[in-house]
């Protein structure tokens, strides 16, 4: 399985199942697919962890989270995050221009 069907199989999952069971679900292809990664990359040997893991969400589920989320919004929601980010940007620029003025403006 890849890892859109996986995905589209634990949403299929939640939606069918009570908490406890999808937790015990989730948790089950958590422990299967670490362990098969661990095999396949490393050998036998488990590989330590750089940093302690504060235990919440991994950069890489909440990308896929995100992405999955923005996939899912309609093109009349995403016009409001579109209408956010030129507003930003043009006051971004708007500051740049002022700053650049000033500089321009004062004898060096």
């Amino acid at each position: 399985m890849d890892i859109e069907a996986i995905q589209d199989y634990l949403v299929e999952a939640q939606l069918k199942l009570s908490t406890e069971a999808f937790a015990a679900l989730r948790e089950t292809v958590e422990q299967q697919t670490e362990r098969t990664l661990l095999e396949h990359l490393e050998g036998d040997r488990a590989k330590k962890p750089h940093k302690k893991s504060h235990g919440k969400i991994s950069l890489q589920k909440l990308a896929s989270v995100v992405g999955r989320r923005w996939r899912d919004l309609s093109d009349g929601d995403k016009k409001r995050y579109f209408a956010l980010a030129k507003a930003d940007q043009d006051r971004f620029k708007e500051q740049m221009d002022h700053q650049l003025g000033e500089k321009k403006a004062s004898p060096s």
